[in-house]
């Protein structure tokens, strides 16, 4: 299967830009700007086409231009395949999103069809700060593959009831088996899934790592909030049954997908003790092995979303992370001047962003 890639973009009242029409090659572009230009609303729009949403977890409606009714963002794709997709909201009518001329009934139906791995200085922080920011890690790129989103939804939906049952005070193991049942399907998939894929990707981040920061030592490991050894289903239920007293309790489940993490080691210390810098190291080596891990599995390479990549790194990390990135599939690298970037990527078209526009 051929490589796609982003030909042409249309945004309509999205973010700060009123109407905006940008044009593509296959290697991609380097957008330059001022602070507050633009430069990563327009990442953020390539991120609807490929997840139906935000990347950077937005509703919706915070999206649309100055709070307004609603927004707009129309793509062409070239390659080996070639299509179109739109995604349209408005407050009366919800999102609604089309892949040529076919509406989509949900956003599980466009999934795949172009694949996204995005980089910003705000994951950065977010990956230091929480579990949450960390299973966000996993979330977003299983949620490209392989039906991860049906699990996902459904165990959402089975832990809504479930806590919801907890919360209300003394509740009997009669009234929570059924939501027992569901969580314990769908989240043993969902632990199989992330545990299969961090095992995956821990030597090829290994390796990123070294390169970006000079030889440190990395460990990564999943961290299940039950053990999941041997039969994960198995395991999940003996968990959830020992944890009875302290649901009750706490009023809330307490064992499960939605309370694992992803455990960093750098030098043999917490990713929380690390340096901004070592952190920031990590996450580029993170998304490098998110990128080679589309390809293994669809033979398509993603379209590479750097956010302010190259800020606070010494020339001679920026010279070994553009190495990785060029050549490698479509690359949209945001600066606020050509300046800022390593040679290799000067090599991309500029394409100069300000209030909302593109400049000519």
């Amino acid at each position: 299967m051929g490589d796609v890639f982003l030909e042409a973009l249309e945004l309509v009242r999205f973010r700060n830009y009123s109407r905006a029409k940008f044009h593509f090659g296959p290697e991609g572009a380097t957008i330059v700007g001022r602070n507050g230009s633009g430069k990563s609303n327009l990442l953020e729009s390539i991120s609807f086409l490929a997840l139906g949403k935000s990347i950077r977890g937005a509703p919706d409606s915070e999206v649309a231009m100055d709070g307004g009714d609603g927004f707009g963002i129309y793509a062409k794709f070239g390659g080996e395949d070639e299509f179109r997709i739109s995604v349209v909201y408005s407050r009366g009518r919800g999102k609604r999103m089309n892949v040529d001329d076919h509406p989509l009934r949900r956003i599980s139906e466009l999934l795949g069809k172009f694949q996204v791995v995005s980089f910003s200085p705000e994951e950065v922080h977010l990956l230091l700060r929480s579990p949450a920011g960390r299973r966000r890690l996993l979330d977003m790129l299983l949620s490209q593959v392989g039906g991860y989103v049906w699990y996902w939804q459904r165990y959402r939906r089975a832990l809504l009831h479930r806590n919801r049952l907890l919360s209300e005070g003394k509740v009997s193991r009669r009234e929570l088996k059924p939501w027992d049942l569901q969580i314990v399907k769908f989240g043993s998939e969902i632990v199989r899934r992330r545990k299969e894929f961090v095992c995956w990707m821990e030597e090829k981040v290994k390796t990123f790592y070294e390169v970006l920061s000079g030889g440190e030592d990395l460990a990564v490991l999943y961290s299940p909030s039950f053990p999941a050894d041997g039969d994960i289903l198995e395991r999940f239920v003996e968990s959830l049954g020992e944890s009875t007293e302290q649901e009750r309790r706490l009023g809330c489940t307490v064992v499960g997908p939605h309370r694992d993490d992803l455990s960093v080691r750098i030098g043999g210390r917490d990713l929380r003790m690390a340096s901004q810098g070592q952190a920031k190291s990590f996450l580029l080596a993170w998304k490098l092995g998110e990128a080679l891990f589309f390809y293994e599995r669809s033979g398509r390479r993603p379209a590479l979303l750097m956010d302010e990549v190259f800020s606070d790194l010494d020339s001679e990390r920026s010279k070994a992370l553009a190495g990785f990135l060029i050549g490698k599939g479509q690359c949209f690298v945001t600066a606020i001047s050509e300046g800022e970037v390593p040679g290799p990527i000067r090599n991309l078209r500029v394409i100069e962003v300000g209030d909302g526009r593109c400049v000519p």
